[in-house]
Parts: structure tokens; sequence; C-alpha cells
């Protein structure tokens, strides 16, 4: 079957999981920790309290008939009937309750596929040019190494335990169809002298600090590509942002350290990888059809025909399906996976775009796909650009979301269907639509783009959006948008319409060619047309959002759960060590001394563990793990004050001496770690080979004798042999720390100036 080899752990992961729904039903099991472990499995709680959205990983967004069947099912089953394809390939169930998200993950084991890093910290879904195999001016057909690739990342179980998500995305020529260039890890399909491999960028991405990929690698071959994408991914995993997740994504990373640094690093990664055999996975044949040297099928709508169906080069077509906002009934899906079963495993693809691109139908199943989207209300002369329109979930079901992009965007159908012969002629324009500035709806790099915003007038709150123009993205260079104004929600859907009316009047081939030539201008005078916002006593319905049936707000917008990890249970436990303290302090305590002395302590030492990655609910293993992943860091007193926990009763002076100060010593060493909090010296999945280790922090600006500290730390959680090289201050830093080092027992190998600081290079004892 054309898919992903499922993570080896799966069938446990679901097991626990189930386990943590019933005790967080129970009350066993506290919201921020049932929200750590879900989101990584890809289950996001929704706007509407208490319902959840299942995110499918679909690599490379291949999926086969029957799965799509199975996935339609369980809509129907179990959510709202309604299947989302998102810019990343996935697919997503909505409205599912919390217990049933169990019975979906179990039941997409069985077809073979699992939402387990749908969310959170995780690598995400790998994802490729939708056309590629079928593409005329593709380098080559790296479909098979999206699912390998796919396959070995999540198989891996640093892979789920990283500071931030981590985008991978191919791109089959340098039109960059696969949004590479505004990836975390971006891959462009080369050949060099006849090898076939990548031209490797990273550190590219939207939103905060929103930054084009820079080039690391001009071509690695296809054997190297495990290795290189590993290596990249350990350096994020030992050194990225884990306190701050604001500065946690790959590019902050990236800019912290200096291309020349972060690839040096990537270097000493990569020794530690083997290569594996991707060669072998690409074929030079192709599926042959009966019909191979036949034109065009006659079929009775040539429109239908000229937009959305093309000849491949194995005498097979392919055919793209527009969808409205992302979205097919799970029945229609049902019954096109039904229908396409006769035609093989590979002849469904998922676009980033959000459409549906069938691949490999043969000459007689032409006809009968265009009669089952008439029949199912898929097509109806529908213009090329309702495919082009990429949005956001928005506000109705994203807890971020400021603006109702849906129902935004259902008027913008409404607007574009009324004058079909209008729009009929524009192919090749982009529109994305973001529902607040995250930019999951891709707005930087729309020829058009929006996202939305809260803004005020005379006190009352309406939903807005800012404008961008001249976004794209190619190999090697992106542009991003360039803000143009804001227009109020109620007038978006017309303004957009006016101005691709505007271009589609024009003579220019290209949206970026109207720009040019007076677009720019002509934007405006149609965005100055829109400008005014009258008062909410002059027309109430500007206070409303598409679709809403209240007026405007901004008072339900929540925190997002795309970051949501158990690392968050720290801030958490720390807040609530530090309130219960407050109260025993105070004597204020509503239960007896003894369980506020419980809790205190089991959250301190919970801190401590998961620190070091790990979770359980088990007290006993708790400890265990404690004591063992800390002897050589706390002292006796700390490491026996655990195993109160394990006691029936416990009470004294001492006794809440110890465990008082054992919670002090947890917020001390939380503080003292820097913003890797230590993983820099954690071994990572996959490593084969046994070179010699070395592992980098940078202490620049941190006193003494804090820096030795973190040091003495770093060198704690390190195996002996390793080295770890470390920068620090001119002065007092370098004048104390080897002394200090030394002092311990460890091996001062290398003390070299570069400009105003040092490296200094320590071989553990």
């Amino acid at each position: 079957m054309l898919t992903y080899q499922l993570p080896e752990t799966i069938n446990d992961d679901i097991g626990y999981y189930e386990k943590t729904v019933k005790d967080y039903l129970s009350g066993k099991t506290e919201a921020i920790k049932m929200k750590g472990i879900r989101v990584p499995l890809g289950i996001y709680e929704q706007r509407r309290e208490n319902t959840f959205m299942v995110r499918i990983r679909i690599a490379g967004g291949i999926i086969t008939p029957a799965q799509l069947k199975e996935v339609s099912q369980l809509a129907l089953r179990f959510g709202s009937g309604m299947l989302h394809v998102t810019t990343r390939q996935d697919l997503q169930i909505h409205d599912v309750s919390i217990q049933d998200t169990v019975d979906v993950m179990k039941a997409l084991v069985k077809c073979g596929l699992s939402a387990k890093g749908g969310g959170g910290n995780t690598v995400r879904n790998i994802v490729m040019s939708h056309d590629t195999g079928f593409c005329d001016d593709e380098t080559f057909d790296f479909t098979p190494v999206v699912l390998r690739l796919t396959s070995d990342m999540i198989n891996e179980e640093d892979s789920f335990k990283l500071p931030r998500k981590f985008k991978i995305s191919f791109s089959n020529n340098g039109e960059d169809t696969g949004y590479a260039m505004i990836s975390d890890l971006g891959l462009f399909a080369k050949e060099n002298n006849g090898v076939k491999g990548f031209e490797v960028y990273v550190a590219g991405g939207l939103g905060r600090k929103s930054r084009p990929g820079e080039l690391l690698y001009d071509f690695i071959d296809l054997n190297d590509l495990y290795r290189t994408v590993n290596a990249v991914k350990a350096v994020f995993y030992k050194y990225g942002n884990r306190k701050n997740k604001h500065r946690a994504r790959l590019r902050f990373l990236f800019d912290d350290l200096g291309k020349e640094k972060f690839l040096s690093m990537v270097e000493e990664e990569k020794e530690r990888f083997k290569k594996r055999d991707y060669v072998s996975l690409i074929g030079n044949e192709q599926i042959k059809a009966e019909n191979y040297n036949k034109k065009m099928p006659v079929v009775a709508n040539k429109v239908w025909l000229d937009r959305f169906v093309r000849r491949q080069e194995n005498g097979l077509y392919n055919i793209m399906i527009p969808l409205k906002n992302g979205d097919i009934e799970a029945d229609t899906a049902k019954k096109l996976s039904l229908s396409l079963e006769n035609f093989g495993d590979d002849t469904i693809r998922l676009s980033n775009t959000q459409n549906v691109f069938l691949v490999n139908i043969p000459f007689k199943g032409v006809q009968e796909i265009y009669d089952f989207l008439v029949d199912k209300g898929l097509y109806e002369d529908t213009p090329n650009i309702i495919g082009k329109i990429v949005s956001c979930k928005g506000a109705d079901t994203c807890k971020l979301g400021i603006c109702k992009t849906r129902g935004a965007v259902k008027k913008i159908y409404e607007l574009i269907e009324s004058e079909k012969a209008v729009f009929a002629d524009i192919e090749n324009v982009n529109v994305h639509i973001s529902g607040c500035p995250n930019a999951c709806g891709k707005h930087l790099v729309g020829d058009i783009g929006f996202f939305g915003r809260a803004k005020q007038k005379n006190g009352s709150f309406y939903p807005s959006y800012t404008v961008m123009t001249g976004g794209f993205t190619k190999k090697g260079h992106a542009v991003f948008g360039h803000e143009k104004g804001e227009i109020s929600a109620k007038n978006m859907p017309h303004f957009l319409t006016d101005v691709l009316k505007d271009y589609a009047g024009s003579s220019n081939s290209s949206f970026h060619e109207y720009l040019k030539n007076g677009g720019e201008d002509n934007i405006n005078k149609i965005l100055s047309n829109y400008s005014y916002v009258p008062s909410a006593d002059e027309d109430i319905s500007f206070y409303y959002d598409w679709g809403a049936d209240e007026m405007f707000s901004t008072e339900d917008i929540g925190q997002g759960e795309c970051s949501a990890s158990l690392m968050d249970l720290i801030d958490s436990y720390l807040k609530s060590i530090s309130q219960t303290k407050q109260l025993l302090k105070k004597g204020e305590e509503n239960k007896p001394e003894e369980e506020y002395l419980y809790d205190i302590l089991l959250k301190s030492v919970n801190i401590f563990v998961l620190l070091k990655g790990y979770d359980t609910d088990s007290v006993n293993k708790l400890v265990d793990i404690y004591k063992k992943e800390y002897h050589n860091i706390l002292n006796d007193e700390q490491l026996n004050t655990a195993e109160l926990l394990l006691q029936d009763t416990f009470s004294g002076k001492d006794t809440k001496k110890r465990i008082l100060e054992l919670s002090d010593y947890a917020l001390t060493y939380y503080k003292s770690l820097d913003d890797n909090l230590g993983f820099a010296a954690a071994e990572v999945s996959g490593s084969d080979s046994k070179s010699e280790s070395i592992n980098f922090k940078d202490y620049r600006g941190v006193a003494c004798p804090m820096n030795f500290v973190r040091i003495k730390v770093d060198l704690s959680a390190m195996k002996k042999g390793e080295i770890l090289e470390v920068y620090l201050d001119d002065g007092a830093p370098i004048a104390n720390v080897p002394r200090s080092v030394e002092s311990e027992g460890h091996e001062i190998v290398d003390k070299r100036k570069i400009d105003n600081y040092w490296s200094l290079k320590i071989k553990k004892k």
C-alpha cells in the first residue's frame, strides 16, 4: 500500500491516551496535563468547549481510496459529517467528543493512518508538491522518498519531544508549490551530474519573525537525505529554546547561532548517523495506460476539461477538484473513494491549496468522475479561482482566531458565482486568508493576502482585515506581501472581488505584472472606496462577523493549542507550588498540612523529571527516574526527600523543611538552566555511528558563578569522554571557569580566543 509505516509505539500511545482520557473525565488528571498529552497526538480542543478536532497525518497528501473511505466513515460516525483538507495536506475531523477521540485513533491505525504528530512540538506532516510524479517540468518523482522519510521520522522518539513544531516540505521544481522556502526544512528536487538529490534550505517560516529559508546545502544526494534531516532535527532538539515558546522555532536558533555555526553543528551531528538507501526507492517505470496514444477524452463539458483535467505522460489523466474552504462532505468523500477503488491505490492526493487532486485516472474514468462531481454539486461551471482561495478555519473553531474566515470566504464564493463569466478566465491568482496574524492561511505569500484583526470605533469592536499584496515564493527567493491598509470584514469580500474584476479586465498575464502596471494604484482606489466604517448606531451589521449570531467580541479569544506539550506543566507546577506555600505561610489552608506538603513534593519531583523529558503517573516510577537522573546533580538529602512520596504518612518540622527546601531548589535549578533546559547533552534517536560527541553551549553574558553551575549541570548529563564546547566572556569567566572545571576532575582540551570571547572545550572525566 502507498502509505507510511506507523510508529512502533502507536498502540502503546493510544493505550496510554485512553487511560488518560478516563482519568481526565473522572477528575484524576488535570486539564493542562490532558492537553499536553492529546495535542502531540493530533487532538485539539475547538473554540466550542468540550468539542475536539482530530488532525490525521497524510504524508505528502497521499491517501488511498480505502483509507479515505474509512476516514469518511469516522467523520460520519463521530464528527460533524465533514472532512477538512489543511494547508499541510492533513485531513481533519471536527466536532468529536473527547471520549470518541479514542475510538477514532484506534480505527485510524487499522487502516494504516495516525494522528500522532498532528500537533504539538513534533515533526509535523511532511508535505510535497501535490503534482509530484505528474508534473511536466519536475526534476524527478520523489514520492516514495517522502513516504520513507515520514516512516523514519515518526518512528524516532525525539521527533515528538522537540522545542517547537518542525515542518519539512518538498518542492518538485523551482516554482516552490510545496512551499519549501517557508518551512523549517525545505528541499528542492535537483540533479547534479546525473545524480538525484536535493537543494536544502533551513529556518524558513511564517508567523512571529517571518523569514524565508536560507541555503544550507547546494546539493545532497538521496542517500544523504536521512542523515541531513536528522542532523538538523538533532541540532534543533538539543539547542532550541524550550523556555520561551515565542522564540522556540528553528529560525530563532538559526539567527542566534548564525549560519556558519549552525552549519558546523549540523555537520557534527551528521557524523552520528549513517546514510540510508533512498536511491533504490526511485523507479524509472510508470503505469502505462491502454490508451497511451489517445487524445483528451470527449466529455460533455469542455470548459471543465480545459480547466481541471490534464493528460499525464503515462497516458492516464489527473483531475483537480476545487473544494470550498477545504471542506468536503464525508458522505461525498466516501462515495468518491468507492468510485476510485477500481483505479488502484495511487489515485488521490490532497493539495496544500486545500483541494483534492486525482491522479492515474483511465480514459473511461474521466467521464465517470465528471458525472460524479456534477451529481454531488462539486462542479457547477466552477471558475478556476475558487480553487485558488486558501483560508484557515478562523474563529469558528480555532481558539486563537479573530475573524470568521469561513463566513467571509463563503460570501466571496457567492459573489464570484453570481458573475461567473467575469471570473472565468482568472487562473493564476493566489488568495490567502488568515483569521489572525499567525499565518496559518499563509497570507504573507499570497498574490493577495488578508489577516484578521480587531478594530474599534466609538468604543465598539468590529472585525477587520489587513490587506497585503505581492507575496510569492520560488526556489532561493521569497517575497512577503506588503501591507496596503485595513478593510472591515463586512466589506472584505466585495473589495476582493472588485480587485479580481479589475485584474480580469486588464491585459496582464500575471497578477505581479498587473501590480507593476498600475494595479497597485487601482487597488488603493478600490480600498479607499471601502474605507468608511459607520458607527454601530449607523449600521450594526459592520459589528457582526460573517456567519455570526452575536456582535463581534474579543473576549472569547483563548490560548492556542498548537504548541501544547507536557513541558507546559513545569510553569503550572511552579505557580501551584508558590500559591500553596503562600497558603501555608498565612495559615489559610483548608485541609491537613500533610496534603499540601505532599502536593508540593509531588510537583517538585515532577518538575525535575519533566526536565529530563519523562512523564509517568506511577509514583514509584517517578521516584526511580528522579534518583537515577539526578544522582550526580543533587545531594543525598535532596535525592532521599523524594522517597517521602512512598510513605503512607509524613509529618514533623524536619520533613516540612526538607520538602520546602527541595521545592525552592526546583525553581533555582530550573532558572539555572539555559534556554534548551539541558537537552544539549541528551541522546538523539536514530544515531548509528560512534564518533566523538561534541555538545555546545553559549554562556556569553552569564556571570560567575552561574556559568560554572550551568556547565556542571551540562556535564552531569553527558557520558564519559564526551566533549562540551562552551563560549565564555573575556575577563572573570575565562579566568575562573577552567580552574573550577579542572577541580572537578574534567580535562580542558582546547582554549582559544575568538574576537572578544573565548571557546573552551571540556572532556568529561
